[in-house]
């Protein structure tokens, strides 16, 4: 029976993805216990329980859709066929048994955020859970008043990655921690756009004090040109200041790959990832958490399916180098839900 081996432990290829989402839950509602904590050594037990269960459960999304793509850099035909003969039945066919080492982390959020657009919204939670599990891992010492933002972190992330799994936040969280998880989730988002709120309204005044005190025939020109500055990233466009109401910019990160096929065509995986707004006009400028939070119009990255906008997130084959509709310039493109306006 294909499965994934610890010593006489064992966990069978096709129960891998429910016994991961087990353990991740396992870990959160651990992590949620100890919200509260001011103990040094429950603080560091928080942290750790709150990185494991992010990344466990980007491993169970990951399971679900291939168990072979958790195991760790298979390189050459040697090792892939250790990979699959171990996790799959094949007749007459034998190959050496080997420990297999699972991705790490970082690489397992990175694919559960390619797998999923919900994941994808929310990696900086999880990086923000990571990233104090880490410093109690490796350093033995975390940042008190960060462990409760982590755990809040955590509960946004797997709260939403859960769902693609099936289960509801009552499901997950179960009667004696729904509650608190949704209070963390509300805390995190009260929190950016407090923070957002604070930025605007700091960005307003400077407009007030500066351009907005010139005279119109003066000002216009300055904000034209300020406008026509547009970030640094893979891609961006405009969209209305919430500080100013002139024009702000959003930069995306984009990450997309594709391949030829036998077919002459090209199958991609492709999508961004916001980074955050800009606006020169103004000095306003916001992580993508806090765009989120002040409900900017982000207008999300989707791929198409090369000759309608709005394709699905399932189609993932475009016919030829050049769409109808879009742009397609290999290897240098992007893929959106709706053409940028103008």
């Amino acid at each position: 029976m294909p499965s994934w081996r610890r010593g006489t432990t064992e966990v069978r290829a096709s129960d891998l993805s429910e016994h991961l989402y087990r353990v991740a839950r396992h870990h959160a509602l651990t992590a949620m216990s100890t919200r509260e904590t001011t103990d040094e050594f429950e603080m560091l037990d928080a942290a750790a329980h709150a990185g494991a269960a992010v990344e466990l459960i980007c491993k169970a999304i990951i399971a679900r859709v291939e168990p072979i793509l958790l195991t760790d850099k298979p390189t050459g035909n040697g090792s892939l066929l250790d990979v699959i003969t171990h996790l799959r039945p094949v007749p007459n066919m034998q190959r050496s048994e080997k420990r297999f080492i699972s991705v790490g982390a970082g690489v397992a959020l990175g694919m559960a955020c390619k797998l999923s657009p919900e994941c994808f919204a929310h990696r900086k939670a999880a990086e923000d859970a990571q990233e104090i599990r880490n410093d109690a891992l490796h350093m033995g010492f975390v940042d008190g008043a960060k462990v409760g933002v982590a755990i809040e972190a955590m509960a946004t992330f797997v709260t939403a990655a859960a769902g693609l799994l099936g289960r509801t936040p009552d499901r997950f969280w179960g009667s004696a921690y729904v509650h608190e998880a949704e209070s963390a989730v509300l805390t995190r988002h009260e929190r950016e756009k407090a923070a957002a709120d604070e930025k605007i309204a700091s960005a307003r005044g400077t407009y007030n004090l500066g351009l907005g005190g010139v005279e119109a025939s003066i000002r216009a020109p300055l904000i034209k040109a300020a406008e026509a500055i547009g970030p640094f990233a893979d891609d961006s466009w405009q969209v209305d200041c919430p500080a100013c109401e002139q024009r702000a910019w959003l930069a995306w990160d984009v990450d997309a790959e594709y391949e030829r096929d036998g077919d002459g065509g090209y199958n991609l995986v492709g999508g961004a990832r916001l980074l955050g707004l800009e606006c020169r006009v103004c000095g306003l400028q916001l992580t993508a958490p806090e765009v989120r939070a002040v409900d900017v119009e982000t207008d999300d990255y989707r791929e198409y399916d090369g000759h309608e906008y709005g394709g699905h997130l399932e189609c993932d084959h475009v016919e030829g180098p050049v769409t109808e509709g879009g742009q397609f310039d290999l290897p240098n493109y992007w893929v959106r839900s709706t053409p940028p306006a103008g």
